[in-house]
């Protein structure tokens, strides 16, 4: 952690700045709020290149919702859970695609229920790197089938296991 104190000649805009940088080894989803720590989005921001995430038993059966914007995948990421006993699920509750892999990253994605929302670049995801879907489940609405795909899929893709997109 970095603290430094800000000034300017007139001490206008005086005081202390904090940056607090966080790797942890596979750390753990604790909640299903948008942003914060324990939250999906912190866990992703946490971890080095190649490192896991998983969700904690308690989450297991909830709903992750998003509700500002997409995850961005910028290095890669594995959220994996053990088994089909183990499915937990993310929704977006916007325009956006819930991720966003860019360009030379990757994510791979296992035992997770995916609710995309209405949004036309890729509506679960926006994959412009490498993405993997092993027994993932895209659940779209009636209500949230929106004009774009839903997986808008620019870069290399791989689809393992009992994956499904699944209109309801």
């Amino acid at each position: 952690m970095t603290l430094r104190f800000l000034s300017d000649q007139f001490t206008r805009n005086a005081g202390w700045q904090a940056q607090v940088t966080c790797i942890r080894r596979d750390p753990l989803v604790t909640n299903t709020s948008n942003a914060g720590m324990g939250t999906l989005r912190y866990a992703i921001d946490c971890i080095v290149s190649n490192d896991s995430v998983t969700v904690a038993p308690s989450i297991i059966g909830q709903q992750i919702l998003l509700t500002d914007s997409t995850i961005q995948i910028n290095k890669n990421v594995n959220i994996v859970q053990a088994n089909t006993s183990s499915v937990y699920s993310v929704s977006a509750n916007g325009f956006y695609p819930i991720f966003t892999i860019n360009p030379g990253n990757s994510l791979n994605l296992k035992y997770v229920h995916l609710l995309p929302d209405s949004g036309l670049w890729g509506r679960a995801a926006l994959n412009q790197g490498t993405l993997t879907l092993d027994n993932v489940h895209i659940i779209e609405s009636g209500a949230n089938l929106g004009l774009g795909s839903t997986i808008q899929n620019q870069g290399q893709m791989t689809i393992q296991g009992n994956t499904a997109i699944i209109r309801q």
